[in-house]
């Protein structure tokens, strides 16, 4: 890392400045950075390769939403995980675009960014 430059990914997340000495950094969230997880090319490639992953490992829905939560959130999906994603699969359970969308959701989620 260069002390002069930072990197605008790093900046997105609130990094902190590295000329300046800190013992502890507060914790933010900013509008920038749930825009840079829905809007980045690297999370969208990070989504359609899971979702090509779930489509070629998994014959069923439900085994690739199980599959899926167990991957993202150490833990298995609800009766709710699995209708919302039929709802958003809705009458195309196998197309890949779907999938990637689904997946990227879920990449953008509270739930895989933070620890309760």
């Amino acid at each position: 890392m260069s002390r002069h430059e930072l990197a605008t990914t790093l900046a997105n997340f609130d990094f902190p400045d590295p000329t300046i000495h800190s013992a502890g950094r507060s914790v933010t969230t900013t509008p920038l950075q749930q825009l840079f997880v829905l809007n980045a090319p690297f999370v969208r490639k990070a989504a359609m390769s899971l979702a090509t992953e779930l489509l070629a490992e998994h014959a069923t829905v439900a085994g690739r939403v199980d599959a899926l939560h167990e991957r993202l959130y150490t833990r298995a999906a609800t009766d709710q995980d699995q209708r919302l994603a039929l709802a958003f699969l809705g009458s195309e359970p196998n197309d890949t675009e779907r999938w990637t969308r689904y997946v990227h959701a879920l990449l953008a989620s509270n739930e895989l960014q933070y620890v309760d």
